[in-house]
């Protein structure tokens, strides 16, 4: 029998969230033995980013690169997950997710959802354009603050 999964993308947002959205993929990838990556995406750094103050745009984005490394190997260090699995990606972040999930053959995108109502569901979320167009099989995470206490 062949597993339904074989490689699960996570992605997080580096708040404390992410731990429990970790929480909910780890046993999927442990019951179907699946690769695990665990991705960020940060944001397209440009010129203006500083205002009317002039900012190495080179600098800035390794800066928000190291940071952002940092603080994804400090997530996945309680779980085992080694530096391999963990990938900071840039652009918009749905279309960055979805991008990795088809060029790396995740067949599985777990993502946090904060279930947002009213302008913010109209306007949509990450959450809701990643599952609107992935190609594999998106779950959704309900989180709702970092009080959540972990899957056991």
């Amino acid at each position: 029998m062949t597993s339904l999964y074989q490689h699960v993308a996570v992605a997080v947002d580096l708040t404390d969230e992410s731990r429990y959205v970790i929480d909910r993929a780890l046993p999927i990838v442990q019951r179907s033995g699946a690769k695990l990556s665990v991705v960020h995406t940060l944001g397209e750094v440009s010129a203006t980013y500083g205002g009317d103050v002039a900012v190495d745009v080179d600098t800035l984005r390794q800066q928000l690169t190291d940071h952002a490394s940092a603080r994804l190997k400090e997530l996945a260090e309680p779980y085992g997950i080694g530096s391999a699995q963990l990938h900071i990606l840039s652009g918009q972040a749905d279309a960055a997710i979805n991008a990795f999930a088809t060029q790396h053959q995740a067949d599985l995108i777990v993502v946090g959802s904060h279930g947002r109502t009213g302008l913010a569901l109209m306007l949509g979320s990450t959450s809701a354009e990643v599952l609107r167009n992935a190609k594999c099989d998106v779950l959704a995470v309900k989180v709702r603050g970092a009080e959540q206490e972990p899957v056991d």
